[in-house]
């Protein structure tokens, strides 16, 4: 089942506007490469900024988030996003191995990939 998204039309718009450079290959970070932080897609808590499994559903959200938003770019870009080393971006949901932090993204173009 699709995630329904709990972000701001701006933080969705940053995002997006992130994808798009990397996707034309000037994002400031590494040309194809986005770097991420996953607070730019949590709700403005500053409690929850800590880094404290006590706010763990609310990176989740964030990382579920960032996940349905590249799915839906490459569904409409016909690109692929995955993480800086290849690996698919369904990691995201892993609860098990959850990223606090930030993470590179690259988007690929499929006819190159």
């Amino acid at each position: 089942m699709p995630h329904f998204l709990s972000v701001s039309p701006l933080q969705l718009l940053d995002l997006w506007d992130e994808l798009h450079s990397a996707a034309a290959g000037t994002n400031r970070y590494g040309g194809d490469v986005m770097e991420f932080y996953f607070f730019r897609l949590m709700a403005q808590s500053p409690a929850a900024m800590h880094e404290d499994p006590l706010f763990d559903d609310d990176w989740y959200d964030a990382a579920r988030n960032l996940h349905s938003i590249c799915r839906l770019f490459e569904a409409r870009h016909e690109v692929t996003v995955v993480f800086e080393g290849g690996q698919d971006l369904d990691l995201l949901l892993d609860k098990g191995n959850l990223n606090r932090h930030r993470t590179h993204l690259r988007v690929i173009h499929r006819d190159a990939a």
